[in-house]
């Protein structure tokens, strides 16, 4: 029984280092959502806002070739979203800022519109896209929308 044993771990440590992959890595994108807590949304109000976002995030991205492959990508691995909250309107539009000088990520800014419970002219939600390394860099210090 020893010797099996003693004769795995001699077949293990002879086998051949790993060979790196002749493929470079594959970037990884990722779609943020940042709802404005202050506002204190109904969760309808909020799935609404989100699904305006995520347009909005999407015709950003097709504007170019790099986002329509960029968009191409999330897809094919899995399409990850993640919801945070800000605590104001001041909050997004400073995050907004912060994502605008990254070169590569798209945003979108919703406003709601008079046809909604909210305050004409609110800001709800702020959408990102882009590489998910960017888009963490932006929204590292915020934490997930639950409860609602």
């Amino acid at each position: 029984m020893m010797d099996r044993a003693l004769a795995k771990k001699k077949k293990a440590a002879q086998l051949p280092d790993p060979v790196e992959p002749k493929h470079p890595r594959v970037k990884s994108f990722k779609m943020i959502f940042v709802v404005n807590a202050k506002l204190k949304m109904e969760a309808q109000t909020v799935s609404v806002q989100l699904g305006v976002a995520t347009e909005g995030c999407h015709q950003a991205a097709r504007r170019s070739a790099q986002g329509a492959a960029a968009l191409d990508c999330w897809g094919q691995e899995g399409s990850k979203k993640v919801v945070l909250q800000a605590k104001d309107t001041e909050h997004l539009v400073a995050l907004d800022k912060a994502a605008g000088k990254r070169r590569g990520l798209c945003t979108c800014l919703v406003q709601v519109d008079e046809h909604t419970k909210l305050k004409s002219g609110s800001t709800t939600v702020l959408g990102l896209f882009g590489e998910a390394e960017q888009v963490e860099a932006v929204t590292k210090d915020l934490k997930l929308l639950w409860p609602l």
